[in-house]
């Protein structure tokens, strides 16, 4: 009940104040209704504010570090190269929107020119390079007797493979579907296989 008085008190003090204004009429008559909202805790004082919240201006002072100066200079950066926010809801910069009206932003660079050359001529010799249409193939894989092979490099060897398949057949440790039921065959099937 309390709450709903002080916003109803609230909304009334800020119409008289507001209202008074208009209508001519002087500071005297408003001061009284002011002082009471003020001491009923309604509305705060403008020199309350610092009581209630005696960090404000410092943490702003804190947060801003910057000299008038440094704050211009930063200003006529930003004009210059259109770091600043576009108007309207874009959320663009207006270098973003307007590249042409300011300069190219630098970029460094990784890799020097003669090097991406290298790679290009290596990444067309070789096919290593996406081939037109949707496919989502390179060259060397559509066309695979257009290119040299690639090298392979050998970690297993061919025996090795051949000697872990036959013990996945002997253990039945390899997949099975069945419909839509799947698993290993050892699993699905145990009197098929010896247990290991």
């Amino acid at each position: 009940m309390k709450t709903k008085f002080s916003t109803i008190a609230l909304v009334l003090a800020s119409g008289l104040l507001a209202g008074t204004s208009f209508a001519g009429v002087g500071h005297a008559q408003v001061k009284p209704v002011r002082a009471q909202a003020v001491s009923s805790g309604d509305i705060v004082a403008s020199g309350q504010v610092n009581k209630l919240y005696p960090n404000r201006d410092s943490e702003n002072q804190a947060q801003a570090g910057l000299t008038r100066e440094q704050v211009k200079a930063e200003l006529a950066q930003a004009i210059r190269t259109g770091d600043m926010p576009a108007a309207g809801q874009s959320g663009l910069q207006l270098n973003q929107l307007y590249p042409n009206s300011y300069p190219a932003k630098q970029v460094q660079v990784g890799v020097t020119r003669q090097q991406v050359k290298a790679e290009l001529a290596q990444a067309i010799r070789t096919g290593d390079i996406m081939a037109l249409g949707q496919s989502g193939l390179k060259l060397n894989e559509l066309y695979s007797n257009s290119y040299p092979a690639k090298q392979m490099q050998a970690g297993v060897t061919r025996e090795q493979i051949k000697a872990d398949l036959a013990d996945a057949i002997r253990t039945g440790d390899f997949p099975v579907f069945i419909g839509q039921i799947d698993g290993k065959c050892n699993e699905l099937h145990p009197y098929m296989h010896k247990a290991s």
